[in-house]
């Protein structure tokens, strides 16, 4: 584990006891640490974190970004522990706690607290991944730059966090959303873009891509591809991708009314999706169209271009999902 002690967690979350009991938080790490944060930077950059601090040997950028993971580490382990660590389980049952001046928080507080720590949780690992790119050159990185992680994350047109949210502002940076909805921009490279390029000039730009030997010419071309694509992703990521990372569903949950202590959830409806899915189509169409008239004004640019058909008349409707864009 990349922490210890009581004291580290205090360091991130000051709201911890002096004399809390880290071994009750302990499994709880260790799922936060194998189920969130590895998948995030790669077992191999992990195990190099975890050997240098039990040496008590980090420093300089790896020491930034164990300090990072940590607070990550933190949340999101408190945010799992949330829904049992307050249980007691013996032979005779489940049960809670309670003594004269101190009784269990109440679901109400209960909730905010799992919202305020997924969200932390989450905004930190963000920040230790921006890290990771922005000294991706750095040798003390070397694991993570040559990691399979990060070869999944940088293999399509749209190559980060960044790049995907000045393309689709909902999207806040999050490097763990983006990375949620890599399967979709796959979908969409080859189900929208390739009959809009074709197919050389597709398979060209796609090495180019992998070997970051983009021309001049190719990266303004990978740019105008980016606004369509990012929109052709969104839809074919809402009926999949759990953008708020509830475990659940894509949904909207409700605090009830003061004193009641509550949470609804309420899972957006086939209409608002419907809605949602056919505005980010509809305007991936019409950027698909500029993409076109790009192409075609600047065909002498891209020897492999070769006009494709209109990309209108496909059939965007799903069969099974019982949801229609009319």
């Amino acid at each position: 584990m990349l922490l210890k002690d009581t004291q580290e967690i205090q360091g991130y979350f000051s709201a911890i006891d002096n004399d809390y009991n880290f071994p009750s938080l302990e499994s709880f790490i260790r799922d936060a640490e194998s189920d969130i944060v590895i998948p995030e930077i790669s077992r191999e950059l992990f195990d190099l974190l975890q050997e240098h601090y039990n040496n008590n040997t980090l420093d300089g950028r790896l020491k930034e970004l164990h300090a990072l993971l940590q607070k990550a580490i933190v949340h999101l382990a408190l945010f799992l522990s949330s829904d049992s660590g307050s249980f007691r389980i013996s032979d005779s049952g489940y049960y809670v706690v309670v003594t004269g001046d101190m009784r269990p928080v109440s679901d109400k507080k209960m909730v905010v607290f799992r919202r305020g720590r997924i969200e932390a949780g989450y905004k930190a690992l963000d920040q230790a991944i921006a890290y990771l790119e922005q000294y991706v050159s750095d040798p003390a990185f070397d694991l993570y730059r040559t990691s399979e992680v990060r070869a999944e994350a940088t293999n399509y047109f749209i190559p980060s966090s960044k790049a995907f949210t000045r393309c689709f502002s909902p999207l806040k940076n999050s490097s763990t959303t983006y990375r949620a909805m890599l399967s979709s921009i796959d979908q969409a490279e080859n189900t929208y873009i390739l009959p809009l390029l074709g197919e050389d000039l597709f398979e060209e730009l796609k090495a180019a891509v992998l070997e970051g030997s983009l021309s001049d010419d190719q990266k303004r071309l990978v740019t105008r591809i980016q606004k369509p694509l990012a929109l052709y992703a969104v839809a074919e990521a809402i009926p999949m991708v759990n953008f708020d990372y509830d475990g659940k569903s894509l949904s909207v949950t409700n605090l009830a009314a003061t004193g009641e202590n509550t949470e609804t959830t309420t899972s957006l409806s086939t209409e608002r999706l419907s809605e949602l899915m056919n505005a980010c189509m509809m305007n991936g169409q019409n950027e698909g169209r500029r993409l076109k008239s790009f192409l075609e004004k600047n065909a002498a640019l891209y020897p492999n271009y070769v006009p494709s058909l209109s990309s209108e008349g496909f059939n965007f409707n799903s069969q099974g999902s019982g949801i229609f864009f009319l």
